[in-house]
């Protein structure tokens, strides 16, 4: 080092959540005496010729209702149980956790939102009141998991985990905070939350992940990612309570034929840009939880009516998270991750032959940003085209009326997706500061990390806003 030894340190917290990081680039040259094995992934399976995930049929178990299986994905229970009520296993069918295309993942997510479906059928919460989906990925060692093959863990539980009840209720004294008078106190945290939608309303759609987006996006660090929405109709529920995708290897589910086939609806939603299109946000977060990483946003649920809410299967929010996947290992060099998904919400299954569009044609569908990316958002919002705000502040009314995409109640899904490094690094990412304090040291600047989804997303073809000719 320089005997001026003069750093930049740039500290970033999230003011609503309290998040934390500091980004120092002088650290990425710090020395390890720890050395790290070359040989890189190493996979101790011989090519998935001893696994277990490989010869699932056999060696893995059921649930009680079957499998979800579709192509390139299925469904398992897990053996080794910590989620109450149901705690199940999805896999993909292929051995590398590293190599997955785009069809790849949609199964992989699309089979997860039928496995929520069926266990929440199974366990009488089937309107998703009283249960709580939470989707885990754990890629690798470093990042937790204990099998090579590519595998994630889906968990409905009675309450929420603390992560996701943290969110809820940070997210809700955001709305009371900013909705309050100065001159009243706030409250408790469990009055915010009870009263989140009528604080929100009546401040005029204050809504923490719509500030989250805006936030990112005023320095370059949002992108809004758009993809035609699928015209197949969702699979009904058979006699049982729920409909899956089984075929032939032991399940109690099938299909039954029946579909949606309200053509009024059909032709109502097809009138806006933002029912032909789904549409997700990306955002390289100012504060990560741990180093590259990425916020997926996308669907929510909201008190509105006539909202619609839109599962892991999302061809907007899988376009995104792909992106987002495979701009960290093959863009950055991340050889291990973890991913997890809080808001999901719990709605029928897709049917089995339901895919997303091929890139080509998502892209020609759009047919210019600022007409489908950039529409149905407020004036202020211009191409990032977030849920509008309530008519009583977007026109100066006091009617208190919310808009028709519930701005001012949006429960969007929220990925978060974080690097862990390489494989076989020998020194923990995870020390006091991260355990204890509840902080994280950045590494990689989130201008390289956007820039890096830019790049995949561009060579997938997918049609986003707000990138380098972007808005």
């Amino acid at each position: 080092m320089e005997q001026d030894n003069r750093q930049l340190v740039v500290s970033c917290t999230n003011r609503a959540t309290l998040e934390q990081a500091w980004f120092n680039e002088a650290r990425t040259r710090k020395p390890q005496t720890f050395k790290a094995d070359a040989a890189g992934v190493v996979d101790p399976t011989d090519g998935g010729r001893r696994c277990d995930f490989c010869n699932w049929q056999q060696l893995t178990a059921e649930d009680t209702w079957g499998r979800v299986e579709r192509p390139h994905a299925v469904t398992g229970s897990n053996l080794f149980k910590y989620g109450e009520p149901a705690h199940g296993l999805v896999l993909f069918k292929h051995h590398d956790p590293l190599a997955f295309n785009r069809d790849q993942l949609y199964d992989f997510m699309a089979v997860s939102d039928g496995w929520f479906a069926a266990a929440a059928a199974a366990h009488g919460g089937g309107g998703g009141g009283a249960l709580h989906p939470f989707f885990i990925w754990n890629c690798g060692p470093r990042a937790g998991a204990s099998q090579f093959h590519g595998h994630g863990q889906l968990m409905l539980t009675s309450v929420p985990v603390p992560a996701q009840a943290r969110l809820d209720q940070q997210a809700a004294l955001h709305a009371a905070a900013h909705s309050t008078p100065h001159n009243q106190p706030v409250g408790s945290a469990a009055a915010a939350t009870a009263a989140t939608a009528a604080a929100a309303t009546a401040n005029g759609g204050v809504c923490y992940y719509r500030d989250l987006i805006r936030a990112h996006a005023a320095v370059g660090l949002a992108r809004k990612v758009v993809v035609p929405r699928p015209q197949q109709p969702r699979a009904t529920a058979n006699g049982d309570g729920a409909a899956a995708t089984a075929n032939g290897c032991g399940s109690s589910y099938t299909e039954n034929g029946s579909s949606s086939t309200s053509n009024g609806a059909a032709a109502a939603a097809a009138a806006t840009a933002d029912h032909e299109h789904d549409v997700a946000w990306v955002l390289a977060h100012l504060a990560p939880q741990k180093d590259m990483e990425v916020i997926v946003i996308a669907g929510g649920s909201s008190s509105s009516p006539g909202s619609s809410s839109g599962g892991l299967s999302s061809p907007a929010f899988v376009a995104a998270l792909h992106a987002s996947l495979r701009a960290l290992i093959d863009g950055l060099g991340v050889q291990t991750f973890n991913c997890g998904v809080m808001n999901v919400p719990l709605q029928p299954p897709l049917q089995p032959e339901q895919t997303l569009q091929p890139p080509a044609a998502a892209a020609a569908a759009v047919g210019g940003l600022q007409g489908a990316a950039g529409g149905g958002g407020d004036d202020e919002d211009g191409w990032l085209g977030l849920p509008p705000l309530p008519r009583s502040l977007a026109s100066g009314g006091g009617d208190g009326a919310v808009g028709a995409a519930g701005g001012s109640c949006w429960r969007p899904m929220m990925a978060r997706l974080v690097s862990r490094g390489k494989w076989a690094a020998p020194a923990s990412d995870f020390g006091c500061l991260e355990v204890v304090g509840h902080a994280s040291i950045g590494h990689t600047d989130p201008f390289v990390l956007i820039r890096a989804v830019d790049s995949q997303l561009a060579a997938a073809g997918v049609a986003a806003a707000g990138g380098p000719a972007g808005a």
